[in-house]
């Protein structure tokens, strides 16, 4: 479903420049961009813990080259949360390990940012790189031919390792871990230690932070302590009444309502309420007034109705 989504969304991109192109063309495009898009089921974002993200970073050879490679990969991707082609595409010259550590990756819409590196990722970061020589626009992490590694490599690079730290990590054997859920652990990650999710978005590279929301629903720990501060204390929750003389309290207002009730009944005492509202109270003998003449024509009509019954 997501499939076919992703092509429709490429459909009516083509045709919505046809549009602008072609003028004529306007009227058939029109009921090409109006094929709406499949409803599909949205279930949880998978994520790594802490545990299973150190477990997964342990699990590579370091005393083979690829190794070394995959082990400074997966904890670039952990900490700093980048998206395949971003992860693919790191050149040398876009890492700078001196002062203000930081690796620059061109993202989404052609946009350029910067994210810091820890010291614990620096540190792997030089000796990778003087394990691994190589041209200012040489790929940092690149494959055993010495060029960029495809998806389809990274994928496999992330399922051997994860098969190597299901020995030690046993949770991660119900998890389908690819490159895209090492970027959801780094977000959660910054969630759980307290980051703002504008942070957070600033980080990922998104473009709103609507779409850092998902992580809100993810995160089980939060829910858990809002549930926290919601136990039961044991008190029986009560009404509140508000001190108005408009609800049958003290004073002119409420004396009028409390003998209207008892005289006129429910219709006259709700009419009095809605007076009441809008009128002062000096009005409210007026209207009881009012009341007292309906109720004696009320009386009237009663007397006058059992009077021809009789007769």
């Amino acid at each position: 479903m997501r499939t076919r989504n992703t092509r429709l969304a490429a459909v009516h991109a083509f045709f919505r420049f046809v549009a602008i192109s072609e003028p004529a063309l306007f009227l058939q495009c029109q009921r090409i961009l109006a094929i709406p898009s499949k409803r599909c089921e949205h279930g949880p974002v998978e994520f790594l813990t802490e545990k299973e993200a150190a477990a997964l970073v342990a699990a590579p050879d370091v005393r083979t080259w690829i190794g070394n490679r995959d082990r400074a990969l997966l904890l670039v991707a952990v900490q700093m949360g980048l998206r395949n082609s971003e992860l693919t595409s790191i050149r040398r010259q876009d890492v700078v390990l001196g002062t203000g550590a930081h690796v620059r990756c061109l993202g989404k819409g052609r946009k350029m940012r910067c994210t810091p590196l820890r010291p614990d990722v620096v540190a792997v970061m030089k000796a990778w790189l003087r394990y691994q020589p190589g041209e200012p626009d040489d790929p940092v992490f690149p494959s055993s031919r010495g060029g960029r590694l495809s998806a389809d490599a990274l994928q496999r690079l992330v399922s051997r390792n994860v098969a190597i730290a299901c020995h030690s990590c046993p949770s991660l054997k119900d998890k389908s871990v690819t490159p895209h859920t090492l970027r959801h652990g780094a977000a959660m990650s910054l969630l759980h230690h307290g980051v703002d999710l504008s942070v957070i978005a600033l980080w990922l590279g998104h473009e709103s932070s609507e779409t850092t929301q998902i992580y809100l629903h993810a995160d089980m720990q939060l829910k858990e302590r809002a549930l926290a501060h919601a136990t039961a204390s044991g008190v029986a929750p009560t009404r509140y009444k508000p001190p108005d003389p408009l609800s049958g309290g003290t004073g002119p207002a409420g004396n009028a309502l409390q003998e209207c009730e008892h005289q006129c009944g429910c219709r006259c005492a709700r009419t009095l309420r809605v007076h009441l509202g809008h009128q002062q109270t000096g009005d409210v003998p007026r209207h009881t007034e009012r009341c007292q003449a309906g109720l004696t024509l009320h009386h009237l009509n009663e007397d006058t109705e059992s009077f021809l019954k009789t007769a």
